[in-house]
């Protein structure tokens, strides 16, 4: 999506935590719109810009209606010409809609869908995926999945258009949503960039800033420039997840809160001599680096990863012996009644 330059914004990269405390109403989304996109969770403009397309129909791969053919699955675009609720035996009702693209038409068929009467209006341009079959001499789907892209003529001329998640619910679809995140964006302009191109390069995200990832998962210039976006976006969520887990064990690390034992007592020593086999390399350097931990007031914030068969509950019971020796309880719990008899 294009900015304006002429636009009146500060002129100041956007960090996420401003974006955060910026309300849909603060950038001029309006009230009828705000209340609906809090019935799906959506408050800030950070919230917005997060709402990502959950599909995207290429303009290029959709097939012609002159081109389908029957027993084939297609993807096919168009406008609703006609939409009839009808009955049935048995008063089964079903919607019949006839969609135009051109000179070519295509009957589709929704049965316990009553619903779509009401979307699939005439004039809304959808995209439609399903299996072509033949019923009365022509050609016809049956329960395709729908994607409503707008009216006719509201400018969805791009040859990849972006559908974004739509909640019956809170009566959001995707052609609301889609103006609100363009207005987001023009309302932006530019992200703040925590990550620098030396940095970036080595993860392969290269130019791929946060600006450039923003207006190319929701603009999509092409399939590889949305496929590239998300990679990045993807990459700053688990960034700020590890960052906090990270953030998490360092506090741990200097808080004083637990016990600090006495390591390589006569007990522990005991225990490994009596064994009836030889420790591995792997297993003694488990056993250090746990009682580097056990050693100190720090919490201990460890998890022990093996295969079946490695050692594990050796190198565990080695740290409970410690505990034990110092005077403290231990306690090993198995997940299943089997496990704790072997």
């Amino acid at each position: 999506m294009e900015r304006n330059p002429n636009k009146s914004v500060e002129e100041h990269p956007r960090t996420f935590r401003e974006l955060e405390r910026t309300t849909l109403g603060d950038i001029g989304i309006t009230a009828r719109l705000i209340e609906r996109f809090e019935v799906m969770g959506i408050h800030s403009v950070l919230d917005l810009l997060r709402l990502y397309p959950r599909r995207l129909h290429d303009r290029s791969n959709i097939t012609p209606l002159t081109d389908i053919e029957v027993g084939v699955e297609a993807t096919v675009f168009g406008s609703v010409e006609k939409c009839e609720l009808k009955t049935g035996r048995n008063n089964k009702k079903r919607v019949e809609v006839i969609l135009r693209n051109g000179d070519a038409r295509l009957r589709v068929t929704f049965f316990n869908q009553v619903w779509r009467q009401k979307e699939l209006a005439p004039d809304t341009e959808v995209a439609m995926f399903g299996k072509v079959d033949s019923f009365g001499g022509s050609l016809q789907m049956v329960n395709p999945i729908v994607d409503v892209l707008g009216k006719a003529g509201e400018g969805k001329t791009g040859r990849i258009i972006a559908v974004y998640p739509q909640s019956a619910k809170a009566g959001l679809s995707s052609w609301d949503i889609a103006p609100a995140v363009a207005k987001a964006l023009e309302w932006v302009g530019e992200f703040y960039e925590p990550l620098d191109e030396a940095l970036r390069s080595p993860l392969k995200l290269g130019k791929i800033d946060r600006t450039k990832a923003f207006n190319d998962i929701h603009g999509v210039p092409s399939i590889e420039d949305h496929r590239q976006a998300e990679r990045r976006l993807r990459f700053d969520e688990f960034l700020v997840a590890q960052i906090g887990l990270v953030a998490r064990k360092r506090a741990l690390q200097a808080s004083d809160a637990g016990i600090k034992h006495q390591i390589g007592g006569p007990l522990v020593k005991e225990f490994l001599k009596n064994l009836p086999f030889e420790m591995t390399d792997d297993q003694s350097t488990a056993i250090s680096e746990i009682n580097q931990d056990l050693a100190t007031a720090a919490p201990m914030h460890r998890l022990l990863q093996g295969d079946v068969g490695s050692g594990k509950t050796v190198v565990a019971l080695a740290a409970m012996l410690t505990a034990v020796e110092g005077g403290y309880q231990s306690a090993m719990m198995a997940p299943t009644e089997v496990l704790a008899e072997q």
